[in-house]
Formats: structure tokens, sequence, C-alpha cells
């Protein structure tokens, strides 16, 4: 089985800085949330990046491309398939 090559443009899967701890300190729990939303802003921008630059397609569309793939290869098949039940001449010898 081949193997799919990784992704070179995909980001490593990091989770968002803890999510606000039990913490008294209300400097801390602002600079936390402040760093949450800093990494969904982030993380934003380079999905809006990646889908203008032509790295990223809409669910919607790559389901469309499938579904003509999918007709395509069953239409080869099938066809495949008929070529193989037509009666055949003998060959001469």
């Amino acid at each position: 089985m081949r193997r799919r090559p990784a992704n070179r443009h995909a980001l490593p899967r990091t989770d968002p800085p803890d999510q606000l701890k039990a913490s008294s300190d209300p400097i801390a729990v602002f600079l936390n949330a402040k760093a949450v939303n800093e990494t969904f802003k982030a993380r934003l921008t380079r999905l809006e990046f990646e889908e203008r630059s032509g790295l990223l397609i809409l669910a919607t569309k790559a389901g469309e491309y499938a579904s003509q793939w999918s007709a395509i290869v069953g239409d080869a098949l099938s066809a495949f398939a008929d070529s193989r039940d037509a009666p055949r001449g003998r060959r001469k010898e």
C-alpha cells in the first residue's frame, strides 16, 4: 500500500494555551485569555490565506470532485466488464 506524502503545509498539532486554569491572579487569567484569542486569530488568518492561495478548497467542492471521479471510474469499470462479456472470435491457427 502506498503511503500518502506528508502535508508540508500543515501546522503541527498544538493545543491552545491552557484554558483559563483556576487562578486568583487576574493578570494571569487575562494573559491566558489573550493568548487563547491570539492563537485563534492566527489559525483563522492562516486558513484564510491557504484558502485564497488555493491550498484549501471547500468541502462541498471536494465532494463534487469525488463524485465526478467516482462516476468516471464506475463508467470505465462497467465498460471494461461489458467488453469482457462480448463474444470473441476464434483465432485461426
